[in-house]
């Protein structure tokens, strides 16, 4: 059960918005690609093609990544930690984007908003092992020293689907360090453990 702030805060931002509806998933880690249909269910990417209905992920760190296809209006929202970037979740919604909805790869945008970056992000040996062998992402500097940067593994994904790389943009904002190097303060986990909130990144189609 949604507790009456969450709730609230929901409501808050459908109204800002004027939205008909905002879905979100029960986020998981996982590679799980839902359709939205006015329910909550286990996932995390949404994609819709209803006008003025938003679709929307929580994080702390993960990369949100936010698809638009101009031609087709249909939009979604990657939740995208290790988990899921290690298991292509963005390149499976491109494939669900085209599958389901008859997208042209030439036509589909991707936004990759705050997330915790290839700067901050320090992980341990075997996560860079599992990485490392990955044969998508041989060409990319995905390690530096112990970081792991999640971004370039989400543009490699694109790449390797067909997406223009000119139609792919990067926020760049790291949430760990960003209050630092350029004042503005995001919710962190990895800073503020069970103290921080959530950030929510969201799309929608315009009637």
């Amino acid at each position: 059960m949604l507790s009456k702030s969450f709730q609230q805060n929901i409501n808050n931002v459908k109204s800002l918005f004027n939205l008909k509806d905002l879905g979100f998933s029960k986020q998981t880690h996982s590679d799980i690609v839902n359709i939205f249909d006015g329910t909550v269910k286990e996932g995390d990417d949404l994609v819709t093609n209803a006008r003025k209905v938003a679709v929307g992920v929580f994080m702390a760190d993960c990369v949100p990544v936010l698809i638009y296809d101009k031609e087709k209006q249909v939009c979604a929202a990657v939740h995208s930690g290790w988990k899921g970037t290690y298991s292509h979740i963005t390149a499976k919604t491109i494939e669900t984007l085209v599958e389901k909805y008859h997208c042209n790869l030439e036509d589909i945008y991707i936004y990759i908003g705050p997330h915790i970056g290839g700067c901050c992000y320090q992980v341990g040996q075997e996560l860079i092992e599992k990485f490392s062998s990955d044969e998508l992402y041989k060409e990319w500097n995905i390690i530096e020293d112990n970081r792991l940067n999640l971004s370039n593994c989400i543009k490699a994904q694109c790449l390797n689907k067909g997406i223009n790389l000119e139609h792919i943009y990067d926020l760049d904002l790291c949430t760990l360090c960003s209050e630092e190097k350029s004042g503005i303060k995001l919710h962190s986990y990895r800073k503020l453990k069970e103290k921080s909130g959530r950030l929510l990144s969201l799309i929608y189609i315009e009637d």
